[in-house]
């Protein structure tokens, strides 16, 4: 510091907080005189300048209208609370000096079916609230294509934006209430999501995102201020929207691979995002290819009446007993059985296929499944649990042959990517060292299912790694991570994305797919082994 910048200091500068992407300093500034008759924010942008170094600075008019009161009333010692966009320092608030200002960050993993809200203490660097929500969106349909034909109209898609945006505020209006926080202590929000959604949050155009040759209006997006999108928390705190990779990989994938820190990889990794699309993520340290695919609605809640968004009296895990002739379950929570969650979706299937209620076509075995099997206005049903079988259940719990038949082609396309990514890259399953499966099912998947009924390879099990909401999770490191957004566009750049829609290499193979394992059954030796003993 200069003998003249010391001159206007009392006390020097204090860097108190760097842990994260949002920073503080603490400042002593000498008061104005006749003699030192500066601006008050001349004097304050003075002050900081030895700490941030050779940047341009970016201060809110209201704040400028802050900064004489503010000084005078806490004699000219201040909290100033700043993010970085680039090369300009962008200060958000300030705050009387305390090291034990209380400040908070909200991250979210914005899915076509659910909204994850994470509220992050940045002091003491944990989260102290979560709650998870529908996405409203929902009412306009539950897959992206048709939010995207809805968004046709400019005033329809300001309106999907406006659905997102109340209902994340009253969560968040909520939270303030139940935990007691200032709103203006509310200082960051972190929003990872697929592309579309991101598109819908910021009300931009997605209509090219789904037509020939599938381009987004952007991949990447401005830091923007909460006043600017209407959020309630600290009106010039900074929203920080993940960046999308094309027209299917998105925010979510950035955020699940930067949660996980896969980009350092030095051995090969497959990341596997299963929501309304499965997203898919080869690569190493050395370099990343992704693409995407529709094979999610039927693991989202997507099939009849049977399947249910993981939540508290869901079933997310079933076994067939085969001695009791009895079918064993796992609820989420406590309560009654309501449904079934994609994870346990892909274990009924895997043991009505082993048990020989469903053939490798997956249609129903009548002869097996004897009086399971019912048939009411031209629809089959097998009964999971017959009516009055289950005290809840009055009705029973019974999957249709359609709703078999979705799974079946959403497990076909899953396992279709990944073979067309591999076989395009001319690597086999078993180079791959691990699977880390992600997504709105992740969290409770059983590997050994899925590679039962043809969805995951058939590799050694200890491969595979359930690693839950890392899109999430990427959303509230962020809040730790001083380096953090760059490393998050840095992982954007080193990826190639392979747009799956026009290859033709993956319809080839689809087709194969929609069985049970898989028309190859070499594919799956360990299936083929124990379909053997289930015979014998």
């Amino acid at each position: 510091m200069s003998k003249k910048q010391g001159n206007y200091l009392s006390g020097g500068s204090i860097k108190v907080k760097e842990n994260g992407w949002i920073e503080r300093i603490s400042l002593s500034i000498r008061p104005p005189s006749l003699e030192d008759n500066r601006g008050d924010l001349d004097r304050l942008l003075f002050s900081i300048r030895p700490i941030v170094g050779d940047c341009k600075i970016d201060m809110p008019l209201d704040l400028i209208s802050k900064i004489p009161n503010f000084l005078r009333s806490y004699h000219y010692k201040t909290d100033i609370l700043y993010f970085k966009d680039d090369n300009i320092l962008k200060i958000i608030d300030l705050f009387p000096v305390d090291s034990n200002l209380p400040l908070y960050g909200i991250a979210i993993d914005l899915g076509t079916s659910n909204i994850a809200l994470s509220l992050i203490d940045i002091v003491k660097g944990k989260e102290i609230y979560f709650q998870n929500i529908l996405n409203p969106q929902i009412k306009v349909g539950p897959d992206i294509l048709s939010r995207i034909h809805f968004a046709e109209d400019n005033r329809k898609l300001a309106e999907l934006q406006e659905m997102v945006i109340d209902a994340i505020n009253r969560e968040i209006e909520d939270m303030i209430h139940k935990i007691g926080i200032k709103r203006e202590h509310l200082v960051g929000m972190s929003v990872a999501g697929n592309t579309t959604m991101s598109h819908l949050f910021l009300s931009l155009d997605p209509h090219w995102i789904c037509r020939e040759p599938y381009i987004p209006c952007a991949n990447r997006f401005p830091i923007l201020r909460a006043k600017e999108l209407g959020i309630s928390i600290n009106q010039n705190a900074p929203v920080f929207i993940f960046p999308d990779v094309g027209s299917y990989l998105g925010g979510d994938i950035i955020s699940g691979i930067f949660s996980l820190g896969l980009e350092g990889s030095e051995r090969l990794f497959c990341f596997i995002d299963v929501g309304t699309n499965a997203e898919i993520i080869i690569g190493s340290r050395e370099w990343m290819i992704g693409c995407a695919g529709a094979a999610g609605p039927a693991l989202e809640g997507g099939v009849g009446s049977i399947g249910m968004m993981a939540a508290k009296g869901v079933i997310d895990r079933i076994s067939y007993d085969a001695n009791e002739d009895r079918f064993k379950i796992r609820l989420i929570g406590d309560g009654s059985p309501k449904g079934l969650c994609g994870s346990a979706m892909i274990d009924l299937i895997s043991e009505l296929f082993l048990n020989g209620f469903l053939d490798g076509r997956g249609r129903f075995v009548k002869e097996r499944c004897k009086e399971r099997l019912g048939y009411r206005e031209g629809e089959i049903r097998f009964f999971i649990f017959r009516p009055g079988e289950f005290y809840s259940l009055n009705e029973g719990l019974y999957i249709t042959q359609a709703e078999v038949d979705s799974l079946i082609r959403s497990k076909a396309a899953m396992y279709t990517i990944l073979r067309t990514i591999t076989k395009m890259l001319d690597i086999d399953f078993n180079d791959i060292h691990r699977f880390y499966i992600a997504g709105s099912f992740g969290s409770y998947m059983n590997p050994r299912s899925a590679i039962n009924i043809g969805m995951l390879p058939d590799i050694p099990i200890e491969r595979f790694k359930v690693c839950g909401n890392t899109s999430l999770e990427g959303a509230k490191r962020l809040f730790f991570e001083r380096d953090g957004i760059r490393r998050i566009y840095s992982i954007r750049d080193n990826i190639t994305y392979v747009e799956l829609n026009v290859n033709q290499e993956f319809m080839n193979l689809f087709s194969g797919a929609k069985f049970l394992p898989h028309t190859d059954i070499s594919l799956f030796p360990s299936v083929k082994k124990r379909l053997s003993s289930v015979l014998r």
